[in-house]
């Protein structure tokens, strides 16, 4: 009995161990398949992620295409509007301009583009339609170019080119003449050249070719003492300033002897006032005039530091030096 009771429970036991051993590999395997299956199920989860995002993308840069071509027409239409809020606005100034410019008469019109610059009438011209249209009117032959054509004159008064003189006024050219200070015309030009004979032939014309003090400016500039005789023998000699502006020239080009015979007239070519016919010398290193300015009896005005300074600047030492020289001179006779 107590044998056979052993055996029983041995053969319970190994059923048992037997049933366990089964359902441990059952709940493994289920395991093992939950995993795989939920492994399966996240990787669908990305892949579904992946395409939404991908879909989204798509759709993002399709509508921000859009947008873009969108925004692109918006602004086109803004350009297009803009220009027509400016056409309109700067017609209405063009008509304001039309009624104010418009009063005043011709001779003030003329009186102001004879006074420009050549090159200015480029800046005039372009400031609005009303002077554009004023510079047509009253500089016909810079309609197309900047240059009138009255400059051919000058350019073949400074080259001595008498021939083409000839022609173009027996084409009907007409004389450029001074028409603001510094302005080089076919007076100055010939005589800042030296060219008596053009000169000559100029003033011999009916009318003559207008001059003014320019012409005596650059004939001193240029040193050339006939011409500037010739210019102060005539009947009514060529003026040449009461400024100083022909001996500020002939003494920034240090040409003494030009300005020896300037002084020797009846009356003498007045020098500047404010000593800027000394600093012209100075500056440009002309010792030897500048010594003759401050010896003549009245001596030429002067401002001593300024002169100095100029010709130290400019890098003239010797200048420099003699003037100390002078001032020092100065302290002491005036302190004997």
């Amino acid at each position: 009995m107590e044998v056979d009771r052993a055996i029983g429970l041995r053969s319970t036991k190994r059923a048992k161990t037997g049933i366990t051993d089964e359902e441990e590999g059952l709940e493994r395997l289920r395991r093992e398949l939950i995993a795989a299956l939920e492994d399966a199920l996240a990787k669908c989860k990305r892949i579904q992620d992946e395409r939404t995002k991908a879909e989204a993308d798509i759709y993002h840069n399709e509508s921000w295409e859009y947008r873009k071509a969108e925004a692109g027409v918006q602004s086109q239409r803004r350009v297009l509007a803009a220009k027509k809020n400016l056409s309109d606005v700067c017609a209405r100034l063009q008509s304001v301009n039309d009624r104010v410019l418009g009063k005043l008469p011709g001779e003030v019109w003329e009186s102001i583009t004879c006074n420009l610059w050549d090159d200015d009438l480029f800046a005039f011209g372009m400031t609005c339609r009303f002077f554009r249209e004023k510079q047509k009117d009253l500089c016909e032959n810079s309609i197309h170019e900047l240059c009138t054509d009255n400059e051919v004159l000058v350019e073949s008064a400074e080259e001595v080119n008498l021939e083409r003189l000839r022609w173009f006024r027996r084409e009907g050219c007409p004389w450029k003449g001074p028409r603001r200070a510094g302005q080089k015309h076919e007076c100055s030009a010939a005589a800042g050249g030296g060219h008596l004979e053009v000169l000559k032939w100029l003033r011999a014309q009916d009318p003559p070719c207008p001059w003014d003090e320019s012409t005596c400016t650059a004939a001193a500039a240029g040193g050339h003492l006939q011409v500037l005789k010739f210019l102060r023998s005539q009947e009514r000699p060529c003026p040449w300033g009461d400024l100083g502006e022909t001996t500020i020239a002939a003494a920034a080009r240090g040409h003494l002897e030009a300005l020896r015979w300037l002084r020797a007239q009846e009356p003498p070519c007045p020098f500047c006032n404010y000593g800027l016919t000394c600093e012209a010398a100075a500056t440009n290193g002309h010792l030897d005039v500048l010594k003759w300015l401050r010896s003549i009896d009245p001596p030429c005005p002067w401002n001593e530091a300024f002169c100095e300074y100029y010709s130290q600047f400019a890098g003239h030492q010797h200048v420099v030096d003699w003037i100390h020289e002078v001032g020092t001179l100065h302290w002491k006779e005036n302190n004997s």
